[in-house]
């Protein structure tokens, strides 16, 4: 009987091949995978001011992240959430301190979960922070990180912000903020207003759309968000892929919130509440809740300025 295929030797060889070479692949992604747990691990402290580690690190990823974080995990999920690692350390007859740190994914969103829920306030540890409640949060380079004490006393802060400057020195790059938020006016913006995301659950949650996408927001789409005074006008700016990506999306958002605004893009809709939407190339800027068209139109010319510098 003749030998199949798989019994000539040429055959055989180029099989032998492919099985190595798919080794050598999966070897070669599992030890990358390895170092990047192994980076991450490194950053925590291996001591807090006479705190030491208690029981071995956690690690969630973005599935897990509801196991570990119930009915907030989707917060991080809307941006590039890899994995957070977390430890506990514990002191004798002291309060246990938590440490988590997210990896982001890259800077910008780093920065978009941390201003998710800021409440204002620098630390002065990382690229931005902020020290409340006894809870310490910062982020910098693609990294998001936190550390609370079980209960804060004198004790327990300092070392919660000493351990916060050891991991932020060991991160060092500092990463840099969306240059999205760079474009949005800062005078007369309410202090702790601005935000940057990516989806319209993110956009909802600050600011109540709809329950559809109208603006067909995604993971390719970057956005701001601020309020301003007086009477709190909220802008929203939008970048898109294309021009073309940001017109579809204009023609979206009139046709579903305010068709009576036709081309023009502005309308009141109701007594002193005026909507107005404008496109720059791959931009769209977007005003809610402004109290008469002059003031729509001021926003938008003031993002626009800012779009050309």
């Amino acid at each position: 009987m003749k030998n199949g295929i798989f019994g000539h030797p040429t055959v055989n060889i180029i099989v032998a091949f492919l099985i190595l070479s798919i080794f050598i692949s999966c070897s070669g992604e599992n030890e990358i995978q390895k170092d990047e747990a192994m980076k991450i691990s490194d950053l925590f402290p291996s001591e807090i001011d006479g705190w030491s580690p208690s029981g071995e690190f956690e690690t969630y990823d973005r599935e897990g992240i509801f196991t570990y974080i119930n009915g907030a995990g989707e917060v991080y999920r809307m941006y590039d959430f890899r994995e957070v690692w977390v430890r506990h350390y514990e002191k004798e007859g002291a309060p246990e301190i938590t440490v988590e740190i997210f990896d982001m994914g890259k800077p910008e969103d780093a920065y978009g979960v941390f201003q998710h829920a800021s409440q204002g306030g620098d630390a002065g540890i990382g690229r931005e922070s902020e020290f409340n409640g006894g809870l310490l949060s910062f982020w910098q380079g693609c990294y998001y990180v936190t550390l609370l004490p079980e209960k804060l006393t004198d004790d327990t802060k300092q070392a919660v912000l000493n351990a916060g400057s050891e991991i932020a020195k060991k991160i060092g790059d500092k990463g840099e903020k969306p240059e999205l938020v760079s474009y949005m006016p800062t005078e007369n913006r309410i202090a702790n207003s601005l935000k940057y995301f990516h989806l319209h659950t993110s956009l909802n949650y600050h600011y109540y759309l709809a329950s559809e996408n109208i603006l067909n927001l995604n993971e390719s789409t970057d956005a701001a968000l601020a309020v301003y005074d007086p009477d709190r006008v909220y802008l929203v700016l939008i970048e898109y892929p294309s021009p073309e990506d940001a017109e579809d999306a204009r023609s979206s958002f009139i046709s579903a919130y305010i068709p009576e605004a036709a081309e023009e893009g502005i309308y009141e809709v109701q007594s002193d509440n005026w909507t107005a939407i404008d496109k720059s190339n791959d931009y769209l800027i977007v005003v809610f809740d402004a109290d008469s068209k002059q003031a729509c139109l001021d926003l938008i010319k003031n993002v626009k300025e800012n779009l050309t510098k």
